[in-house]
């Protein structure tokens, strides 16, 4: 299993076909639900186990006003390369979050949807 998941407690196992390399842990977006590699693929066309709806340590933005609380939703945007934040203008819903977050962190705890992420006006 991928170090930075916490919990897989309620989650599932998902096998999802690579499209390119994947690191174990890394946030993936298969359509539109989120998971966390458990395993890591070397290129596409790999089938890798995925973890839905799991508690884990993922990258955030560290730009001030990305930060979430602990029960708040996170959502994941396309825009920069850590992808989430806990403002909902920017970005889908992917999950909530389980530990605040401080201003400038690059991590944070979430507990990902166990469903697909509901598209936003304007995403």
């Amino acid at each position: 299993m991928a170090s930075n998941i916490i919990s897989t407690d309620g989650a599932y196992m998902y096998k999802y076909l690579t499209t390119g390399a994947v690191t174990a842990g890394a946030l993936v977006i298969c359509g539109s639900l989120p998971m966390i590699a458990a395993e890591a693929a070397t290129g596409s066309g790999q089938t890798i186990g995925c973890w839905v709806g799991c508690e884990a340590t993922v990258a955030k933005k560290a730009a001030a006003s990305t930060n979430w609380v602990a029960g708040g939703k996170v959502y994941y945007t396309t825009t920069g390369t850590n992808k989430l934040t806990g403002v909902a203008a920017t970005g889908k819903l992917i999950g909530t979050g389980t530990v605040i977050t401080a201003t400038g962190a690059t991590s944070g705890v979430v507990r990902l949807s166990l469903s697909p992420i509901p598209a936003l006006a304007g995403i």
